[in-house]
């Protein structure tokens, strides 16, 4: 099991989650590159800005990964998760998903696991709260959604669509 417990941990596991992807693209001949936040804000403004309660910062915040000529892809890592029937987005991650994707710009979220790499549309994805608190597991304690990942399909039956 990876250590998720500090922010820093999290942060290269999320960075190896964007290069698996990144690489699975290239590999398969399309092309993306990074637009997140953590690719053009020094450190010091995304600290101050992931504490304020802003709809416009969450907005930056948690926009998505990558960009391809067609759709955005909002990477999320699931080490460990193979055993579990699903996998976890932050509340704020998916909303600024969605809310791209009402706005008619295609977001695809892609879950790294332990064997695959699972995808879904943010227009798509049917998402549920955990019957768990939060506050009681480790990691962030942000809010998160669960999605199942029998609804999720692989990242190659999206390929042409990137």
């Amino acid at each position: 099991m990876m250590n998720t417990r500090t922010f820093e941990s999290r942060l290269t596991v999320a960075q190896v989650a964007e290069q698996k992807v990144l690489g699975y693209l290239l590999w398969h001949g399309s092309s993306a590159h990074r637009v997140s936040q953590e690719s053009w804000l020094p450190k010091w403004v995304h600290e101050r800005i992931r504490k304020i309660p802003n709809q416009g910062l969450e907005l930056i915040r948690h926009f998505p990964h990558m960009a391809t000529e067609r759709a955005l892809i909002q990477v999320k890592c699931a080490l460990d998760a193979d055993q579990y029937p699903s996998v976890t987005i932050e509340q704020g991650s998916y909303l600024t998903s969605k809310i791209l994707s009402d706005l008619g710009i295609p977001v695809l979220l892609v879950w790294w696991t332990d064997t695959k790499m699972l995808a879904g549309w943010a227009n798509e994805v049917k998402v549920s709260l955990p019957a768990t608190d939060r506050r009681d597991a480790a990691g962030s304690h942000s809010p998160f959604y669960l999605v199942r990942k029998s609804e999720l399909k692989q990242l190659s039956d999206y390929l042409d669509k990137l």
